[in-house]
C-alpha cells in the first residue's frame, strides 16, 4: 500500500483554524500563553536529571557541528562549481586564441593569391582570385572547344 503523503507545507483546515485563532487573540492572551509556555519549559528542565541534561546538550552540540559541516560542504561545492565554470571559460577563450593563431599562421604560409581578370562580352570586367576562377563553370566560348 502506498505511503500517505505528508501534509508539511500544505495549508490544511487545521492550520487555517490555528492561524485564525492566533490572529484573533488579544495582547493579554498572547502574553499569558507565552508565560504558560515558559513555565512548562521550566518545569520540564527542573525534572531533568544531570545525565539527561548532559545528553541533551551533547546532542545539541553534535547537531550544531553537523550543521556547520554541511554549510562548509555546501560552500565548498559552490566554490568548486564557480571555479570549474571559470576554468571552462578560460579554456574556451584559450582555444579561440589558439585557433586564431593557427589561422594566421596558415595564411602566412600560403602562397600569395594571384588575381584573374575576366572580361565579359558586354565590356564589364570581373576580378577573381585564382581559386574563385577555377570554381566558375566554363563558358562554352572560353573553353577552347570548337563548335
Amino acid at each position: 500500500m502506498p505511503r500517505r503523503k505528508s501534509n508539511l507545507g500544505r495549508l490544511t483546515r487545521q492550520t487555517r483554524t490555528k492561524r485564525c485563532a492566533m490572529l484573533n487573540k488579544t495582547e493579554e492572551e498572547k502574553a499569558a500563553a507565552k508565560e504558560r509556555k515558559k513555565q512548562r519549559a521550566g518545569e520540564r528542565l527542573a525534572k531533568e536529571t544531570p545525565e539527561h541534561r548532559a545528553a541533551r546538550l551533547e546532542e545539541a552540540r553534535l547537531r550544531a557541528r553537523h550543521m556547520r559541516i554541511l554549510a562548509a560542504k555546501r560552500l565548498r561545492a559552490r566554490q568548486n562549481e564557480e571555479r570549474r565554470k571559470l576554468e571552462e571559460a578560460e579554456r574556451r577563450q584559450q582555444e579561440a586564441v589558439n585557433e586564431y593563431k593557427l589561422r594566421l599562421r596558415a595564411q602566412r604560409s600560403r602562397p600569395p593569391l594571384r588575381w584573374v581578370v575576366k572580361e565579359e562580352d558586354n565590356g564589364n570586367a570581373l576580378v577573381l582570385s585564382e581559386n574563385e576562377w577555377r570554381l566558375l563553370p566554363r563558358h562554352p566560348s572560353s573553353s577552347g572547344k570548337k563548335k
